[in-house]
């Protein structure tokens, strides 16, 4: 008896995240569907199905001039009102320009032909921070790591005069690097709006109700600045110590949960949690932004005591981008006065005779250059 001809082998396509087709879970607004192996604008493939929002969607797809796999989220038309393109594109410049390597970068923006709007950006692999962070509690050090490779790319579009408004763990994605450790990476910024515009001129006017969403932004007048973002991380602060949002319920329950006075605190979860950080989520999660730390430097300064050095020096650097008059200020030589001076002095550390007790002697020089402080160290041998 004959074996039976074998059938000649198909290429399988990949499979979806959602084990569905792209046209079936195309969100009302957008202008066409896709199917896996689909040809989108003559550059891009599509493979599966990402994420999907309201009035949208993230597709993971292979360029096929490069052969690389991106992520290509298309973005309904609707959502984008007046001279909206323009301002769409010109927003998508200026994520394109962030230098952090804690965002994903973004590599191209734009019309389809079938009229959708579109943002191209990197492919990043890892899970999602709140798959990380759900049902666990990160140590310290960990979670202040975490914590300040996410503020770092907020402060750099906050210099560029951009505030994100949907910071959230599911929009942030974490992975090990090849030496161990942990590299967290925001992925998606497309609810920013540039902070000179309108506030309801943003990148898509989307906005997703979280328990990472400032309690300014669900008004009448819902009005966004660098202190809206701040919230946002300090609820993604408390994710990461307690293992849980900060803020529970859905629609309007949750809506009254975050303009309500009585504020989550870490204490009654975790014993070990330090002073500074429990101080710091406090104020960062204030209702009224007046209450809030005025940036994100001013959020990571509360929190640098306690960091490990991997954060302080992340936390250098924000402290570089946030103003120009820190330019040359570090964590590790340099401290503010209080707050009513708020001047930056330097910490010299001299080593007292060896006759003495050798313990060293910490002057604060207050008002000079460095460069006058090497001259006279350099005159004193």
């Amino acid at each position: 008896m004959s074996s039976p001809t074998p059938r000649p082998l198909q290429k399988e396509r990949a499979p979806f995240s959602s084990m569905e087709p792209l046209s079936w879970r195309r969100p009302a607004g957008l202008g066409s569907s896709y199917h896996p192996g689909d040809r989108i604008g003559g550059r891009f493939e599509a493979v599966c199905v990402l994420e999907r929002e309201a009035g949208g969607l993230a597709l993971e797809v292979v360029h096929l001039g490069f052969g690389q796999r991106m992520v290509l989220q298309v973005i309904s038309p609707a959502l984008v009102d007046g001279q909206g393109v323009a301002r769409f594109q010109r927003q998508a410049r200026v994520l394109a320009s962030l230098e952090s390597e804690h965002v994903a970068r973004v590599f191209d923006a734009g019309v389809l032909p079938d009229g959708n709007l579109y943002v191209l950006r990197e492919r990043v692999g890892g899970d999602s921070l709140w798959e990380e962070a759900i049902g666990r509690r990160l140590a310290t050090h960990e979670a202040l790591t975490l914590l300040a490779q996410i503020a770092e790319p907020v402060q750099e579009a906050h210099a560029r005069g951009v505030v994100l408004r949907g910071l959230s763990p599911r929009r942030i994605r974490v992975k090990r690097r090849r030496s161990g450790e942990i590299c967290a990476k925001i992925t998606d910024m497309t609810s920013c709006r540039i902070h000179a515009e309108a506030p309801s001129r943003t990148m898509t006017g989307a906005l997703e109700l979280t328990p990472f969403t400032a309690p300014e932004l669900l008004g009448p007048r819902p009005r966004a600045d660098e202190r809206t973002d701040v919230f946002s991380l300090g609820a993604i602060l408390f994710t990461l110590f307690a293992g849980r949002a900060p803020f529970d319920g859905d629609g309007q329950a949750l809506v009254a949960a975050l303009h309500s006075e009585r504020r989550p605190s870490l204490l009654p979860l975790r014993a070990d949690v330090p002073t500074s950080v429990e101080r710091a989520i406090q104020a960062a999660l204030a209702v009224r932004p007046a209450d809030r730390p005025s940036d994100v430097h001013a959020l990571v300064h509360e929190l640098w005591p306690d960091a490990p050095p991997a954060a302080q020096l992340t936390m250098d650097r924000i402290a570089r981008l946030s103003s120009p008059s820190l330019a040359r200020a570090s964590y590790a030589g340099f401290a503010l006065d209080d707050a009513k001076t708020q001047r930056v002095t330097r910490r010299r550390v001299e080593a007292r005779p060896p006759t003495s007790d050798p313990a060293p002697v910490v002057h604060v020089s207050r008002g000079r250059g460095w460069l006058a402080r090497m001259r006279d160290a350099f005159r004193r041998g």
